[in-house]
């Protein structure tokens, strides 16, 4: 034991493996700065950005952390976000690539923000500092137990709304360009007002489903605008007592009675009122100074993003991301009145698209998932052949634009919070990678500057590109390829002397006379149009709330436009008219300055020092230790990562648990790393009387440094009693597992093995099982779903050989093998599925398997044996089991219980027919049975997000008959990822029961 405890801390604690020698930490005066190598520059910048951040919010929050809070550094995805995690400790965990260009439709983050960097640091960190906030019974907890999970984060129970709310609102208070301050978070207010379309109270405080549009993910919206609200009510002090009140009652209601002297509801109420006051006079002046007539063209999903129409003007490509379809390219073409709308390809897309110029292909950029890390890489749709072809490889690569004679893509390649435009030859070998000799750099990475190419310039001289520049803000700009200059067009930005508006979706006409874009610079999305041969720019469209992606298409009746529209139920495609002799000339555009004469500016636009734009890119370097002294301040220590900074214990909380002697008295604990790799939980006591240690320990980390292989650990001595009896068994068990998944977006596989080693005794009057065993069970499991549309087919395989040995002689030995097959499919958005569920196993042993009662069966886990009706135990050498379910949504209440942490979603309804059979040999008699069943379910949500199931049925054996059999079942999400199985359970069990719950 001893030396078993020596191996498992030295794998836990040792920061060794090939993945921990490349990560380092950067200490400053509040913050442990966690990063990969090669990102020691990125990290010094963190680092200051995250003191400037903690010096101005601590003070306005009115609260600093108990210690210094991890920030890992984490570029592994190319969708922007961070996350804050107050449970044990404080952590943000932020991935730096910067959202500009990805989607800001249903965020709300657009362009405007002035750093990326700054703003999501402060986002976090205002969670970091809300969350941690403690006080009454949790701040007693503390002083004795520790930092117990939930027990002592009150504030995590203050609902999302509100939780995601104060840190929106910080981020707008801050002046950084935040959410609140932008036109999206207008057009979704506005939009509401307009359309009466408000929620109720109870139906923004968590997350829901709602089965509906939530626009800025509703309790980022809702939230933010109801704590501005409350500043605006009744002064900044009133947010501190309002919090302060929260963590020491963990109640909405007394909260907003102590600090605000109201109710919930009716502090709603004002909230809705506040809103009509704001919006309706501005809908009324809107009106009076005229409106473009729109007429509506459809598009599926909330968000049918990025339209643009063919060379031949007759189809239009869209992408759709947002639901309730399934994300995917979608091509829309019409004849007279008839329009076509379908699906090409499925998956996580990211606009723009592009046609080629023969108006046969269409290029796009798609997230894939690649060890372990989430990137966009370009593609290329052949509508002819319906064959989607890879076009780059690790070069997170967006936004593509062919040249006019299709010879040439210009696309740009994302670099952790920056992105360069890079230009490859189309002829040649696919996919391209990031050594390839066919790149060529246009514009290379500075800073947080995020650039994208919209088109090319008639003649192949020029590029239209769209600049995002810190400050805030975006240009539309001329690249000129020979020199690699840019020529400003329409200003917006900061940098360069614009106010800091957004001009972006930028299309040329057919004939190329104008550059239609959308731009907020009224405060509401408009359409425009700049006049290439004057330089003159016209209004071109605009509603109440809000058009953006504009295209031109050909009908009938001649060129019309195309463009997005957004209306309090989503966003769809309408039909504007395309008439260019009524568009209204607007103030000339802003003439483009120096950053350098900017005020607030520093980083001049050019470098003098870049690159030649026709020289080759030059691969970057990847991984690697960070150069001694580049980057390093004196008061900031570099030193390689420690897990055991965060990973040691932060609490103990007592259990009294029962022996067959008597109480036993322990206490448990847990704990995760920073990176959340190495993960643990351990229960342990000692009987009273027995005097017999209890111990319940597990573990999981990496294996060798890779993120996609890990390794499990698992040690258990329990007493297991009888019910209602003073007798049981002694388990002892030890459990080692391997595990290695290739996850993805539509499809995913993951293989494991899982030994384990036990003995058991019986204790009191104890009896049945006992001694020694030994088992190896080797798993793979396979997921795929094929989405179209509103419908859905999903596929989860699962195969596992276990082989055992039992008895102190080892007398009972033998092979088990289970092959499961989950096929569904669902249709009206997923609200009826049909589920076909089918077992087969084999085993060496005679009744080694058993169907109907599942503790008389040695499968690798017995679940996948039962049967809901009662009836006789079918056991032999081969089993067959399957189950056909038809569900359906019955009725959705999409209601909560005031503010209370409890939401009653929907519910539906279950038939089903479930049958088994066994059988030793092939010339032994068929043992069978079947039956039938109904269920009804009720699907509720605890704590705002965590859905439970309460399930009542009736099931019947028919064959043979039997009487009805009434049960209950209740499914709850598990919030951690937790698991448990049976003896013989582990990595086959998790491979047959379906995708990523394997691993010992």
């Amino acid at each position: 034991m001893a030396l078993l405890l020596a191996i498992v801390l030295t794998a836990v604690l040792a920061p060794g493996g090939a993945g921990a020698a490349r990560r380092f930490t950067l200490e400053t005066e509040h913050f442990l700065v966690h990063f990969d190598g090669g990102y020691e520059a990125l990290a010094h910048e963190v680092a200051r950005i995250a003191e400037e951040v903690h010096r101005e919010l601590a003070p306005r929050v009115g609260h600093v952390p108990s210690e210094k809070t991890h920030l890992v550094l984490a570029d592994t995805t190319d969708l922007a976000n961070g996350t804050a995690d107050p449970l044990l400790y404080p952590k943000i965990t932020l991935f730096p690539a910067s959202p500009t260009f990805f989607s800001p439709y249903g965020s709300g983050i657009s362009p405007r923000m002035r750093e990326w960097l700054r703003l999501v640091i402060l986002h976090e960190y205002a969670h970091v500092l809300h969350l941690d906030m403690n006080d009454g019974p949790g701040r007693v907890m503390a002083l004795l137990f520790g930092r117990v999970p939930i027990l002592t984060n009150p504030m995590m129970l203050q609902s999302f709304a509100f939780i995601e709310g104060f840190a929106t609102y910080q981020e707008t208070v801050a002046d950084l360009g935040g959410r609140g301050h932008d036109p999206y978070y207008h057009m979704f207010l506005r939009a509401m007002v307009l359309e009466d379309d408000l929620l109720r109270l109870d139906q923004i405080l968590g997350h829901y489903p709602l089965e509906r549009w939530k626009p800025g993910g509703i309790v980022y919206l809702y939230g933010y605008s109801l704590w501005a609200f409350m500043a605006s009510r009744s002064g900044e002090e009133a947010l501190e007592a309002f919090n302060r009140a929260f963590a020491r009652t963990t109640s909405l209601d007394q909260a907003f009675q102590e600090a605000l002297g109201t109710t919930p509801e009716a502090f709603y109420q004002e909230w809705q009122a506040h809103l009509r006051r704001v919006y309706e006079p501005e809908i009324e002046r809107l009106r009076a100074e005229g409106l473009t007539p729109t007429q509506p063209l459809g598009g599926q999903g909330y968000v049918p993003e990025s339209p643009v129409a063919s060379p031949d003007g007759r189809r239009l490509a869209y992408v759709t991301v947002h639901g309730p379809v399934a994300p995917a390219l979608r091509l829309m073409a019409w004849d007279g009145e008839t329009v076509r709308d379908r699906q090409l390809v499925a998956g996580l897309l990211m606009g723009p698209i592009a046609w080629s110029p023969d108006g046969q292909s269409l290029y796009y950029a798609k997230v894939e998932a690649d060890g372990g890390r989430t990137f966009t890489d370009l593609y290329a749709y052949h509508l002819a052949t319906g064959r989607e072809e890879r076009l780059t490889r690790g070069l997170r690569a967006f936004g593509p634009a062919p040249s006019p004679d299709g010879r040439r893509l210009v696309f740009s390649s994302r670099e952790g919070p920056t992105t360069r435009l890079l230009e490859v030859d189309l002829a040649g070998p696919w996919p391209v990678e990031p050594d390839s000799s066919r790149l060529r750099e246009l514009l290379p990475a500075r800073g947080e500057r995020q650039v994208l190419a919209f088109g090319w310039f008639p003649g192949g001289d020029g590029i239209l590109v769209a600049s995002h520049e810190p400050g805030g803000g975006m240009d539309l700009l001329r690249l000129d390829r020979a020199t690699g200059r840019l020529e400003p067009l329409v200003v917006g930005s900061r940098a360069r002397g614009g106010p800091g508006v957004v001009h972006q979706n930028a299309q040329f006409t057919p004939d190329g006379r104008w550059i239609l874009f959308d731009s907020d610079q009224t405060g509401i999305p408009t359409l425009y149009a700049y006049e290439l041969a004057s330089g003159q720019i016209v209004q071109v469209a605009r509603t109440l709330t809000g058009l953006f992606d504009p295209t031109v298409i050909q009908t009938d009746e001649g060129p019309r436009l195309v463009a997005m529209e957004y209306t309090a139920r989503g966003y769809r495609l309408s039909l504007l008219p395309f008439s260019p002799a009524l568009w209204t000339r607007v103030d000339p555009p802003v003439t483009a300055r120096d950053p350098a004469e900017v005020p607030g500016v520093a980083a001049p636009l050019l470098d003098p020092d870049e690159p030649d734009p026709a020289a080759p890119v030059a691969p970057k370097p990847q991984g690697g230790s960070p150069s001694p002294g580049q980057g390093v301040r004196s008061s900031s220590a570099v030193r390689p990562y420690r897990p055991w900074d965060s990973l040691r214990p932060r609490f103990a909380l007592p259990l009294i648990l029962e022996d067959e002697a008597g109480p036993v008295v322990g206490a448990l604990t847990l704990g995760y790393d920073a990176y959340r790799e190495r993960v643990y939980a351990l229960t342990g006591g000692l009987g009273l009387v027995s005097g017999r240690p209890w111990v319940a320990f597990e573990y999981q980390g990496p294996l060798f440094g890779h993120p996609q292989a890990t390794w499990a650990l698992g040690v258990r001595q329990e007493t297991l009693l009888e019910d209602g009896k003073k007798a049981g068994r002694l388990e002892r068990e030890l459990q080692l597992g391997l595990a290695y998944t290739w996850p993805g977006v539509l499809a995913a596989t993951s293989v494991a093995a899982t030994a384990k080693l036990w003995d058991d005794e019986p204790v009191g009057d104890g009896s049945g099982l006992a001694g020694p065993g030994q088992a190896v069970t080797l798993g793979v499991g396979r997921e795929q779903a094929w989405p179209v549309d509103g419908r859905s087919f999903t596929l989860a395989s699962g195969l596992s050989l276990t082989g055992f040995r039992e008895g102190a002689d080892g007398s009972r030995q033998g092979v088990v093998a289970t092959w499961r097959e989950q096929a569904a499919f669902s249709w009206n958005l997923g609200r009826q599925r049909l589920v076909l569920d089918g077992v087969v196993g084999t085993a060496s042993l005679e009744e080694a398997l058993a169907v109907g009662d599942p503790t008389a069966s040695r499968a690798v886990d017995r679940s996948l044996w039962t049967l809901q009706a009662h009836g006789p135990t079918l056991t032999g050498r081969h089993a067959l089991r399957v189950t056909l379910g038809l569900e359906s949504q019955l009725y959705r209440f999409s209601r909560g219980v005031g503010t209370w942490p409890l939401f009653f979603d929907d519910l539906g309804g279950r038939l089903y027919l479930e049958g088994g059979a066994v059988w030793s040999d092939t010339e032994a008699a068929l043992q069978r049975r079947w039956g039938a069943g109904a269920e009804l379910t009720l699907t509720t949500y605890l704590g705002y997000a965590t859905p439970l199931t309460l399930g009542v049925g009736v099931a019947s054996s028919i064959e043979p008959a039997g009487s009805p059999t009434l049960y209950l079942r209740v499914d709850l999400t598990d919030p951690v990822g937790a698991g448990a199985g049976g003896r013989l359970s582990g990595a086959g069990a998790a491979a047959v029961a379906g995708l990523g719950r394997g691993g010992g």
